[in-house]
């Protein structure tokens, strides 16, 4: 709630937006009206026009007390994008919130421009259980509810953008709209109206459909309850508009899931996004964010070196690795860039690259502790590979789908047993052991590795189950290898002599094209 010194000053920035004030009316003979009379004049002309409520409290004195003993004149709150100006929407908002106390609110979003629907839905948030009646115009959003007698909160907003290649947003855009909208726009504005407290339902989810530009982060207030949050871009012209979303991301302080997804109607993946500012971009920190998933983006360098996700626990790269063109973008030269000794094959070797080192700005900003590590047509370097997995002490289960990785990637997740690491005492009965790479890794799925060998897989699989006898690594509960060229039946009936028993152990053949 707001103090008497900052809802005077709200009132006068409210004040400032009203389109007219009444004050060019003479007030000499209105203040010989019954008291009553003028309520019922002040309840007309606020259903004609919301916004006057500030100016009707700054006439005079009677005036003022009207206004403020009675919270039912303030039960309307106009939100407009006309001459939009984040601060005094915000105290706009605010103001209303306070005066009405805890009577029920409608409010009304009246958005020209698709830009502007999140702003004005943060501000709105700000009262959310005491929403009544929201009008708003089908085109710009959906409500999702529920009835569980829980009090009202916002918990997953889903967005989706149509990114253009300029930035500019729309709310600096005077052109008129496009009169028949894209699908994913949301169809013709039809204006609307959903009924919250009448019907007992409680606000769960919201999405908002064709954002073409996210606002930064002084023009939103913070989204205080959300904990999913999924961005999902369908433009045809340019790719995730990274250098927005990572600001963007700031306004979610209690974030846990994050989607960041590219789906076009014409199912392509457009060039990645390059900035030359990129490294200076402000990291967005993330606390409590768990699960990461990243879908047919290609500006995986982007987003991944400017997360700071301490809490993650799932990491899921889908459709990343699908462009095989190289870009000439100058690296910024962080440590890993240089090119990787190892000399093996890929089919994306630009994107390999461009995955491994976000991935290593990602965990050497927080060391995460990560336990799900999914790679659906995502690939890396074969250094970022073992740079990564180095790391990962906590990890339980590794997928990976379409991979280049060689058997050089498997044989670091060896365990040799007779591994004495230098320095230890030759004559000693028994030498110091290297670490375990991977100790906690109980579940692995390779799926369309076509660089793998079985006689790769089975040394693998091999040593760890004997150093899972010991102790020294988590005991494998289950295997699967799909369509892997080199791996064959003789090799799975190796696999079979020595899994544990009551492992889960799974083999389909692999074909050729």
């Amino acid at each position: 709630m707001l103090h008497n010194a900052e809802l005077a000053s709200t009132q006068r920035a409210a004040f400032e937006c009203t389109p007219a004030s009444p004050r060019s009316v003479s007030s000499y003979s209105l203040n010989t009206l019954p008291v009553e009379l003028l309520i019922l004049i002040f309840t007309f002309g606020i259903a004609d026009n919301p916004d006057i409520a500030p100016a009707l409290s700054l006439v005079n004195r009677q005036w003022r007390a009207i206004m403020l003993d009675l919270p039912s004149l303030w039960r309307r709150l106009h939100l407009s994008d006309a001459n939009f100006n984040a601060q005094r929407l915000r105290d706009k908002a605010a103001l209303w919130f306070a005066r009405t106390r805890a009577l029920p609110l409608d409010i009304e979003l009246d958005t020209c421009c698709r830009d502007s629907v999140l702003p004005l839905l943060s501000y709105m948030l700000l009262g959310v259980e005491r929403w009544r009646d929201v009008s708003y115009m089908h085109s710009r959003l959906r409500f999702s509810t529920v009835r569980d007698g829980e009090q009202p909160r916002l918990e997953s907003l889903l967005v989706t953008l149509a990114p253009k290649k300029t930035i500019t947003s729309d709310l600096q855009n005077t052109s008129t709209p496009p009169a028949s909208p894209r699908p994913w726009w949301g169809g013709a504005d039809v204006p609307m109206k959903k009924t919250f407290q009448a019907n007992e339902e409680r606000l769960k989810q919201i999405y908002v459909l064709g954002v073409r530009c996210l606002p930064p982060p002084e023009h939103v207030a913070a989204f205080d309850s959300v904990t999913t949050l999924v961005l999902m871009s369908s433009s045809t012209e340019c790719d995730f508009p990274m250098h927005q979303v990572v600001p963007f991301l700031s306004a979610f302080p209690v974030l846990k899931d994050l989607e960041l997804s590219n789906f076009n109607e014409l199912f392509l993946v457009n060039d990645p996004e390059y900035r030359p500012d990129c490294p200076s971009l402000r990291p967005a920190v993330l606390p409590h964010l768990q699960r990461l998933s990243i879908r047919g983006i290609c500006s995986s360098r982007c987003i991944l070196s400017h997360l700071t996700t301490p809490s993650l626990r799932v990491l899921s790269l889908v459709h990343i690795n699908s462009s095989s063109v190289y870009y000439d973008f100058p690296h910024p030269g962080e440590p890993g860039d240089s090119d990787d000794e190892s000399g093996d094959f890929s089919r994306s070797p630009w994107t390999d690259h461009a995955t491994g080192m976000g991935l290593r700005r990602l965990f050497a900003r927080a060391a995460p502790p990560l336990r799900e590590l999914v790679m659906d047509y995502a690939d890396l370097r074969t250094k970022d590979f073992r740079w990564l997995f180095a790391r990962l002490d906590h990890l339980e289960l590794f997928h990976i789908v379409a991979s280049d990785m060689s058997d050089k990637v498997l044989h670091a997740l060896e365990v040799d047993s007779d591994v004495v690491v230098a320095g230890s005492a030759e004559g000693s009965e028994a030498g110091a052991q290297r670490p375990a790479i991977l100790p906690r890794l109980t579940c692995l799925k390779l799926a369309k590795c076509q660089k793998l060998t079985g006689d790769a897989v089975v040394r693998m699989v091999s040593s760890r189950v004997r150093a899972a006898e010991s102790g020294r690594v988590a005991a494998f509960t289950e295997l699967i290898t799909t369509e892997c060229l080199q791996v064959t039946e003789r090799d799975h009936q190796e696999l079979q002599a020595i899994f544990p028993p009551e492992g889960r152990l799974e083999y389909a053949p692999g074909f050729e094209d």
